[in-house]
């Protein structure tokens, strides 16, 4: 899964990291998955809350936003971040 830039920013919590990145939001349905079994399957495995913005469900183009956020420890975040690049 790709993303067709790869800026972010992390912004640190106590031991928590939260990483957010530009995912296409073309790809979205994609990255989740049928009934959400992708991205469930990525929180599961990494310890991880991931976001895709609520703007995304209409229909309005100009709306639309590319950012997705990564919440959790570090080591997870990167692994959720790889998984989902």
């Amino acid at each position: 899964m790709k993303s067709s830039q790869e800026p972010f920013s992390v912004f640190l919590q106590s031991n928590r990291v939260t990483l957010k990145m530009d995912v296409s939001h073309t790809e979205h349905s994609h990255v989740i998955g049928k009934g959400g079994n992708n991205i469930k399957r990525v929180m599961t495995e990494t310890g991880c809350h991931i976001h895709f913005p609520d703007s995304n469900r209409g229909s309005n183009l100009q709306e639309k936003s590319n950012q997705v956020s990564i919440a959790g420890q570090p080591e997870g975040v990167e692994i959720a971040r790889a998984q989902i690049r």
